[in-house]
């Protein structure tokens, strides 16, 4: 039902973003606009290219910083990391996502922190560093536990499997 109703809107979503985008400099009222375009999230990324996406993303975070919502330019920078490692630039994914991992630190975002060292992981083992990898994703899954985040714990462990298995160990992996 809400793809539906999304799909309704679509066109009207674009030409939003669109106008959000050109004038953003103009208030800071057009820029939240344009920050809150990249909120839809997950529908985007069934909606939009890859690229396209990215280009949303980067659009959301100059207003971010525009308006100076660390809050936002922190979940932005951390958009940005996975749009990159699924576009198969894992040195631009790990950039974005380390400058995600600092704000979330400087807020004290716990939650954003966990998510950004597991896919800190996820891009450091893609490039073929499993121990790196894994000692993310072990700080990953000690946030996690401390939270109580549950599915992000389940992640990193999940992950940590992957890694071990891969240097193999799998007795560690299970």
């Amino acid at each position: 039902m809400g793809l539906k109703l999304f799909d309704i809107n679509w066109m009207d979503i674009k030409a939003g973003q669109k106008w959000a985008s050109e004038n953003k400099s103009k208030s800071n009222e057009i820029a939240e606009i344009c920050c809150s375009f990249s909120g839809a999230g997950n529908v985007l990324g069934l909606r939009l290219s890859p690229l396209e996406n990215i280009k949303w993303i980067e659009d959301a975070l100059a207003s971010a910083r525009q308006i100076n919502n660390r809050d936002a330019e922190e979940s932005l920078l951390g958009n940005l990391g996975p749009a990159y490692f699924h576009l198969g630039e894992p040195q631009k994914a790990i950039e974005y996502t380390k400058l995600a991992l600092k704000i979330s630190r400087d807020i004290g975002n716990h939650w954003g922190e966990g998510m950004h060292l597991d896919n800190l992981g996820m891009a450091y083992f893609y490039l073929g560093n499993p121990h790196k990898a894994i000692k993310c994703y072990k700080l990953a899954l000690k946030i996690s536990r401390e939270i109580g985040n549950q599915r992000g714990e389940g992640n990193c462990l999940g992950n940590l499997g992957i890694a071990y298995s891969h240097l193999g160990n799998p007795h560690k992996a299970i």
